[in-house]
C-alpha cells in the first residue's frame, strides 16, 4: 500500500519504502492528488470541482486536456488501480492501495480515538505547512480552510482528553493534554485561562503562574497588550494565595551590565526575561516592561510566525559546492563581517537593533494590488518580528524624521518606508532605509515585478525586503564598531577605503572577472596594512585582513590562476594575521573566528603530510568551537565549523551545527553558505525530504541562482527512475541560473556534468559521453570537478575509471578523504575501496597525541 503524508510537510512512499519522487517533485499534481484522497474513503470528487479549484482561468477544453494529463501521470507513477472514475464526472481514491494521514486523523476523531488521532496530529504538524504550487488562488483557500478544520478537530480532541484524563485523576496527563490544547489554539485566552484553572485545580499554582507568564510575555511581545482583566485578577488571585513569585524583568541595558544573547533559551525578542519562581527574591507581582514608541506612532499588532520550520538533520558534499558557496555566499561576502572587541562588543551583543516600519503608501489603479501596500508591510513586519535580534515597531504616522527613540545610542535604529506604483502591468516598490535618530539615508532601492498571484507575490517582495533591512542592519553595526574602536580618524577612514575596495572585489567576481576581483583585494589588503600600522593594537584591521587574505586564498584556487603556491602564501600570511588579532585579545569571538576559518581553509586546500595536516585540522576545531563558546550568535563561525565537520564526513554534527548558524544569522552574512551546507548534508545522510525542504528554502531566497540549480539537480543525479523529462529539465536548471555567482567561472561546468550525470542515469551512452567530455574541457583544471566526472563515470559503467579518478582526486586533496570514501555517491564503489586499500591508507588515521600537541 503507498502510503501519503500530508500532516508536516508531503510525503509519498511505496510499499517497500522507496519515495515516488517523480510526484513528489510535481507539487501541483501532488496537490490533486490530496485533494482526491482528502474526500475520504469510498468518496468522490466531481471533475468539475477539480477544474475549478486547479485550473479556473482555463478554457474547459484546455483545463479537461491538463486534468487528463495529470491524471495519467498520477496513474502511471502509483498504478492504475489508485485514483478510480466513477461515472464520467466523478474521481476518487482507493482505500486499499492508498493510506493518507489525514484521513486516518479523521477516522480516529469519528471513532473517539482522541488520544491517538492528537498523537498524531501534534507529533506530525498542521496540513501540508508552506505547501505552494502554481495551481489558483482558490485552491490555497481550500487548503488554508482544511488547515483550520484539522488544527481545531486536534484542539477539540486534546482538550476532551485533557478533561477526560483529568476526571480518572490523571493528572500529569491531564496537563500534558492541556498544553497540547494550549499550543494547538495558537495561544487563545480562553484556552489558556482554562488550562491555568485546571493546573491550579490539580495543586501545581507555580505552573499556572508560569503558564500565565509565559502568556503574558508572548501578548507583550507579539502584540503590545496585556492579558484581559479576569484573566489578570485570576493571576493575581492565585500569587497572593499561595504566595508565588513569578517575575517579568525589564529589558536589560548596559547600564544594567547584563547581557542579552540570540543563543540564550530565555531571552525573548523584546527585552523580557522570565524568572524562575523559585529563584526569584522580589516580591509582589511586578512587570516592568518599557517600549520606545515614537510620539504620534501607532503601534501594530502582529503575530510571530517563524520564518521557517526548524527542520531535521543531516548534510555533506564535496568542495566544490563549498568553494563556490563560500566564494561567493560567506568567502567574498563574508568581507562584510563585523568584527568585535572587548570594548565596542555591545553594540552587536547587548543591544536590540530597532526597526521602525513606516506603512507602505500605494498609487495606482483601484484593483486588488492597490491592497498590497498594507499586505507587504504586514508580511515585512511578520519577517523581522521572527529575527530575536530586532525590535519591531510600526508605525503609521506620515511625518517626524528624525524619530525620538530612547536607549542607548549605540544600539542601531533604522526607519523602513517605501511605496508602490502600478503600471503596464508591472509593479514598482520603492524602497527607503534612514537611520531613525538623524534621518541620514542609508540606502534606497528599487523592486520590479509583474503583476502575479496576490499571496505570492506579497511573499517574494517580503523576502527581498526584509533581507535587505537585515544585511543593512549588519552592516550599519559593523561600521559603528569600526567608529568606536577606531584609534583616529585617518585609521577609520583608511578602513572605509578598504571596504570601497572590497566592495568592488564583490562586483566583479559577481562579474565573473576573478583576476580583477584579486586586484581590487591586493588593494584592500595594502590599506589594510597601512590601518595596522597607523592604528598598532588596533584589532578590527587585524580581523579583516585574516578574512581578505582568506578569500584571496579560495580565488586563488579558481581560473584563470589555479596556482596552489599563492593559495598556500596567501592562507599562511591569514593564519599569521589570525594569531597576531588572537594575540591581541584571547577572548575575542572575531578573531578566534577569522583564525580558526582561515586554519579550516589552510588544512582543506593545501597539501600537508598526514600528522601536519592532522594538527592542521584539531587547531581550526579548537578556534572555531572557543569562537561560538565565546559568542554563540556568531553565524559564520557555525557555518565554517559546520563545514569543518562535513570535510569529515561527520554528516550530523555539521547538519546540527549548521541548523545553529542558520538561526544565529540575523544579519544574513552567510545565508547561502548556511543553506548550501543544510541541504547538502541532509542529502548526503540520505534524508531526501528534509534536503528537498532545503531546496525549496534556497529556491525560495536565491530563484534561479546556481545554488537552486544544483539542488534540484542533484536529487535528478541520483535518481534510478526513468523520467522522459529529466533531462530537459537538468538542461533548463543548468542553463537558467541568473545570479551572480553563476558567472563564477568554476559554477558552469560543474552543472553541466551535472547534467551528464543525468543522461547517463537516462541510458543515453553517447548524449551522456558527448556532455561530460565538453564539460572536463570546459573545466580543465578544476580539482572540484572530479568527483562529479566519476560519478558520471560511475553512471556509465566504467566503475574502474571512476575509481581512478578519485584517487587522483585524493592525491591533490588528501583532507577530503573522508568524503570520497563515505560518500552516498561513491560508498559501494568496490574499485574504489580495493584502490584505497592497495595503498594501505587507513579510513581514520586520528591520533589523540598529535591532536593535544
Amino acid at each position: 500500500m503507498i502510503r501519503l503524508t500530508l500532516l508536516g510537510g508531503p510525503g509519498l512512499v511505496y510499499s517497500d519504502g522507496q519515495d515516488v519522487q517523480p510526484v513528489l517533485s510535481q507539487p501541483k499534481r501532488l496537490a490533486l492528488l490530496a485533494y482526491l484522497a482528502l474526500a475520504g474513503p469510498g468518496k468522490f470528487r466531481s471533475r468539475d470541482s477539480v477544474l475549478a479549484l486547479f485550473w479556473p482561468d482555463a478554457t474547459e477544453r484546455r483545463a479537461r486536456q491538463s486534468l487528463n494529463q495529470a491524471l495519467h501521470f498520477l496513474r502511471v507513477s502509483l498504478g492504475t488501480d489508485v485514483i478510480v472514475s466513477r461515472g464520467p464526472g466523478e474521481l476518487g481514491i482507493t482505500a486499499e492501495t492508498l493510506w493518507c494521514d489525514v484521513v486516518a486523523f479523521d477516522q480516529m476523531v469519528v471513532a473517539n480515538d482522541l488520544t491517538d488521532a492528537v498523537h498524531l496530529y501534534s507529533r506530525s504538524g498542521d496540513l501540508l505547512p508552506g505547501f505552494f504550487t502554481d495551481a489558483a488562488a482558490e485552491f490555497d483557500q481550500w487548503l488554508n480552510s482544511e488547515r483550520g478544520r484539522l488544527r481545531k478537530a486536534a484542539f477539540t480532541a486534546a482538550w476532551a482528553s485533557a478533561e477526560l484524563a483529568e476526571k480518572d485523576g490523571r493528572l500529569a496527563a491531564a496537563v500534558e493534554w492541556a498544553r497540547i490544547a494550549a499550543d494547538l489554539s495558537l495561544n487563545d485566552e480562553t484556552t489558556t485561562r482554562n488550562l491555568i484553572l485546571m493546573l491550579d485545580r490539580i495543586g501545581d499554582a507555580a505552573g499556572a503562574l508560569q503558564a500565565y507568564d509565559a502568556f503574558s510575555a508572548l501578548l507583550l511581545r507579539e502584540y503590545e497588550i496585556l492579558p484581559s482583566a479576569d484573566v489578570r485578577e485570576l493571576a493575581a488571585r492565585i500569587r497572593a494565595r499561595d504566595k508565588i513569585i513569578v517575575q517579568t524583568a525589564a529589558p536589560t541595558t548596559a547600564s544594567a551590565g547584563a547581557k542579552q544573547n540570540v543563543g540564550d533559551d530565555n531571552y525573548s525578542p523584546r527585552g523580557l526575561r522570565l524568572t524562575d519562581p523559585a529563584t526569584a527574591s522580589h516580591g509582589g507581582d511586578t512587570l516592568n516592561h518599557t517600549l520606545s514608541i515614537p510620539p504620534n506612532a501607532t503601534v501594530t499588532e502582529r503575530p510571530h510566525e517563524s520564518i521557517i520550520q526548524r527542520r531535521r538533520p543531516r548534510l555533506a558534499h564535496f568542495t566544490w559546492l563549498v568553494v563556490g558557496a563560500l566564494l561567493v555566499g560567506a568567502g567574498v561576502v563574508s568581507l562584510s563581517y563585523y568584527a568585535s572587541s572587548s570594548s565596542t562588543r555591545k553594540v552587536a551583543s547587548n543591544y536590540q537593533a530597532s526597526i521602525i516600519v513606516r506603512e507602505f503608501a500605494s498609487a495606482g489603479q483601484p484593483d486588488k494590488y492597490s491592497r498590497l501596500d498594507r499586505a507587504l508591510t504586514s508580511a515585512i513586519i511578520d519577517q523581522l518580528t521572527a529575527v530575536r535580534s530586532f525590535n519591531i515597531i510600526s508605525i503609521s504616522d506620515t511625518s517626524a524624521v528624525p524619530l525620538r527613540l530612547s536607549g542607548d545610542t549605540r544600539a542601531p535604529a533604522i526607519l523602513l518606508s517605501g511605496n508602490v506604483v502600478q503600471s503596464d502591468g508591472r509593479l514598482r516598490v520603492n524602497i527607503q532605509i534612514a537611520d531613525a535618530r538623524s534621518g541620514r539615508a542609508i540606502k534606497t532601492a528599487a523592486l520590479d515585478h509583474r503583476k502575479g498571484d496576490f499571496l505570492p507575490l506579497v511573499d517574494s517582495l517580503s523576502l527581498q525586503i526584509s533581507s535587505l533591512v537585515r544585511a543593512t542592519v549588519g552592516r550599519e553595526i559593523r561600521i559603528s564598531t569600526w567608529s568606536i574602536g577606531a584609534k583616529n580618524d585617518h585609521a577609520y577612514a583608511l578602513m572605509q577605503q578598504a571596504d570601497e575596495h572590497r566592495d568592488r572585489a564583490n562586483q566583479l567576481a559577481a562579474s565573473g572577472d576573478v583576476s580583477a576581483a584579486v586586484r581590487a583585494l591586493q588593494s584592500a589588503d595594502s590599506t589594510l596594512v597601512q590601518v595596522e600600522s597607523g592604528a598598532p593594537g588596533w584589532r578590527e584591521p587585524v580581523i579583516e585582513r585574516t578574512e581578505l587574505l582568506q578569500t584571496l586564498g579560495a580565488m586563488y584556487l579558481m581560473p584563470p590562476f589555479h596556482d596552489p603556491a599563492k593559495v598556500e602564501r596567501s592562507l599562511a600570511r591569514g593564519i599569521a594575521e589570525g594569531k597576531h588579532a588572537v594575540f591581541l585579545d584571547p577572548q575575542d569571538a572575531g578573531a578566534l573566528e577569522a583564525l580558526g576559518s582561515v586554519e579550516y581553509w589552510y588544512w582543506l586546500v593545501v597539501q600537508l603530510p598526514p600528522d601536519s595536516a592532522l594538527l592542521a585540522r584539531a587547531r581550526a576545531e579548537k578556534s572555531l568551537r572557543a569562537a561560538v563558546a565565546a559568542d554563540p550568535s556568531r553565524a559564520s563561525a557555525w557555518s565554517s565549523l559546520s563545514a569543518l565537520l562535513y570535510a569529515q564526513a561527520d554528516y550530523t554534527g555539521a547538519y546540527l551545527t549548521a541548523d545553529r548558524a542558520y538561526h544565529a544569522d540575523a544579519y544574513l552574512r552567510s545565508s547561502e553558505t548556511i543553506l548550501d551546507e543544510l541541504f547538502i548534508a541532509s542529502y548526503e545522510s540520505g534524508d531526501d525530504s528534509t534536503a528537498k525542504a532545503w531546496c525549496d528554502e534556497i529556491n525560495r531566497r536565491t530563484g534561479r541562482g546556481w545554488l537552486s540549480a544544483y539542488c534540484r539537480l542533484r536529487p535528478l543525479a541520483s535518481s534510478d527512475a526513468r523520467d522522459e523529462y529529466a533531462i530537459a529539465r537538468a538542461w533548463r536548471l543548468a542553463k537558467g541560473t541568473t545570479d551572480p555567482g553563476s558567472r563564477l567561472p568554476s559554477v558552469a561546468p560543474q552543472l553541466q556534468m551535472l547534467v551528464g550525470v543525468v543522461i547517463a542515469r537516462q541510458g543515453l551512452r553517447d548524449s551522456a559521453e558527448s556532455v561530460i567530455r565538453a564539460a572536463h574541457d570546459r573545466g580543465k583544471g578544476d580539482p572540484e570537478l572530479v568527483p562529479l566526472e566519476a560519478e558520471a563515470l560511475m553512471r556509465l559503467g566504467q566503475p574502474d575509471s571512476a575509481a581512478a579518478r578519485l584517487i587522483r582526486y585524493y592525491v591533490a586533496r588528501p583532507s577530503h578523504r573522508a568524503g570520497i570514501v563515505r560518500s552516498r555517491t561513491f560508498a559501494r564503489l568496490i574499485p574504489l575501496q580495493r584502490m584505497l586499500a592497495r595503498m594501505m591508507i587507513p579510513l581514520s588515521s586520528r591520533n589523540d597525541a598529535l591532536e593535544q600537541r
